[in-house]
């Protein structure tokens, strides 16, 4: 009888290497003979064998070099990457922020030329493309920024406008919001639909101290806040009972507030050189910068001249006006700048 063909038999089951000591023997051998196979001579039956010839023409690489063993130098490599990066960021000192109502301003206590750059740099890292960089007036405009928060009930978007003036030994950067914000994301895209918002005084505070952090202060500066004043208007003269160094500044932010495109300005004979400035058209005693209406722009064929003096004493200064067209229109535009100072 012929018993049939078991073509998948059955696999003895496995055991225990120490059952099997000459195996053990047998790998020890092999791993021993592969691993000085580097160094020791080819024979076969015991005969040694030439070594190999490389054919004619070719050269042997020394790979000794080709592939170096890292060393463990990351440390080394981080600290120098960062000594580097800290290197290449400003560190100015004696930096302050000053105040004066819902006003706010850095100082910086240098006049280098070299820290232009650094407030480009500020608002390129910040987010913000510039729209308009003039170093030689030292005006910088951000283009619109939106914000993609969501704790906004409405879409909202910022942009600023930076000036700085360089006074005695010292620097200074002021610094202006301007807010929007449409019904819905729907609208988002559509320019018409874009509604001003009311200046954030909080919100160039924030920026300020930003700003400071960057240019090399470890904390935020304290504020340092000066007394607001009231600012009487008559007979086309605007009078402000500061002296004319304070009475410069308020009356820049005012002109920046309002949109105003100066085209040139001589702080030692106290004159802004504009070439359009926003009207308001309902003038309130409410505070805040867009409390009241605009009114559109006014442009000028020739540059008004907005012009600041000082009294003998310095105590209070003078704010005129050349080259409006009519008087009228002179106390208008005073009135704007008055609304701008508080």
């Amino acid at each position: 009888m012929q018993l049939p063909l078991n073509l998948h038999p059955a696999k003895p089951p496995l055991r225990p290497l120490y059952r099997y000591p000459c195996s053990i023997l047998l790998l020890a051998s092999l791993s021993a003979a592969l691993a000085g196979c580097g160094s020791a001579p080819k024979t076969i039956n015991g005969e040694s064998l030439p070594p190999l010839e490389l054919p004619p023409g070719m050269v042997m690489a020394d790979g000794i070099d080709l592939l170096p063993i890292p060393t463990d130098n990351s440390h080394a490599t981080s600290s120098r990457a960062c000594a580097e990066s800290e290197a290449l960021l400003p560190a100015y000192h004696g930096i302050t922020l000053q105040g004066s109502g819902s006003e706010r301003w850095l100082s910086v206590a240098t006049v280098d030329a070299a820290l232009w750059p650094h407030l480009e740099n500020f608002w390129e890292r910040a987010g913000f493309k510039l729209t308009i960089n003039r170093p030689a007036y030292g005006i910088i405009e951000t283009y619109w920024h939106e914000s993609n928060d969501e704790r906004f009930v409405t879409p909202q978007r910022d942009k600023f406008r930076m000036r700085l003036e360089q006074v005695d030994n010292h620097s200074e950067i002021y610094l202006s919001h301007y807010g929007a914000s449409t019904a819905s994301k729907a609208t988002i895209h559509e320019e018409a639909a874009w509604q001003q918002r009311p200046r954030d005084s909080a919100l160039e505070a924030e920026y300020l101290q930003r700003l400071a952090l960057f240019l090399g202060e470890r904390t935020p500066p304290a504020l340092i806040d000066q007394n607001s004043q009231e600012y009487p208007l008559e007979g086309g003269v605007l009078t402000l009972p500061i002296d004319f160094d304070r009475a410069w500044r308020k009356v820049g932010m005012a002109l920046d507030r309002s949109g105003s495109v100066i085209n040139d300005r001589n702080r030692a004979a106290g004159i802004y050189y504009v070439e359009e400035l926003n009207l308001l058209d309902d003038i309130d005693s409410s505070p805040g910068w867009f409390s009241s209406t605009f009114g559109g722009k006014q442009s000028f064929n020739t540059p008004l001249q907005v012009i600041i003096k000082g009294s003998a004493d310095n105590l209070q200064s003078e704010v005129r006006l050349q080259g409006a067209a009519t008087p009228e229109q002179a106390e208008r535009i005073l009135k704007t700048i008055r609304q701008g100072l508080k």
